[in-house]
């Protein structure tokens, strides 16, 4: 019984101690962690520094972060508000996925497609270098964790690429990574991909990356997937 007893007590003081060494490594880990350039409660203004086209009606806008050391420090999977004050003196807000690396430093870059009726989109498309954004966030979406899955499975199309990006690229680029990830991109026509360099560079860097490219509209030379209606 004494054994017993010693055993228990042993194993509730080693309980203990690593509850207590679990608190202090998670505080040490926070303290170390780099701060965020955003914030969850205000909106901060970043100024636009490049703007390059994606595509016909796509535009990759890049934001300076507050300095040109700063990382972007971003969760995966997560995105951020924008917001603008429109003539009317409205505020339009509107969620965006950052396609930078998590530890991308100085800047950040946001893929935006222009529509017709889309008030942020023809904003935003609008908006000369040196003008600024309002932003707040980063919205954790999924939060995600090395080789949480055996395989991954993505459908996206249009824009809807950019958080599938920033989610592939995160897992595909972590050490000893062992998740395999498949990718629907569906789009009308070749012209209307995007980001193709991107995913066809990880392609080629990482095996375990499977992206199948699909066009409802697709020229007479394409070689890949076609279908949808």
């Amino acid at each position: 019984m004494k054994a017993l007893a010693f055993g228990a007590a042993a194993g509730s003081l080693w309980s203990s101690y690593r509850s207590m060494s679990s608190s202090a490594a998670a505080v040490q880990a926070k303290a170390a962690a780099p701060p965020s350039p955003f914030s969850t409660t205000d909106f901060t203004s970043f100024p636009l520094v490049n703007v390059y086209d994606e595509s016909h009606d796509t535009k990759v806008l890049r934001f300076a972060l507050p300095a040109a050391d700063a990382l972007l420090n971003l969760p995966v999977a997560s995105c951020i508000s924008l917001r603008y004050v429109d003539s009317d003196g409205k505020d339009v807000v509107r969620p965006y996925t950052p396609i930078s690396k998590v530890d991308q430093q100085g800047y950040f870059e946001i893929l935006i497609k222009k529509y017709k009726d889309s008030k942020m989109g023809n904003h935003l498309h609008s908006l000369k270098i040196g003008q600024t954004i309002d932003i707040k966030g980063p919205w954790v979406k999924i939060p995600l964790k090395a080789n949480q899955y055996k395989t991954i499975g993505m459908i996206a199309g249009g824009t809807g690429i950019a958080p599938m990006f920033q989610v592939a690229r995160e897992i595909l680029r972590t050490p000893k990574n062992t998740t395999e990830i498949s990718l629907i991109y569906a789009n009308r026509r070749k012209e209307d991909v995007l980001l193709g360099n991107e995913l066809n560079e990880l392609t080629e860097l990482y095996p375990l990356f499977s992206p199948y490219f699909v066009l409802s509209k697709p020229p007479s030379d394409w070689m890949s997937f076609s279908g949808m209606s």
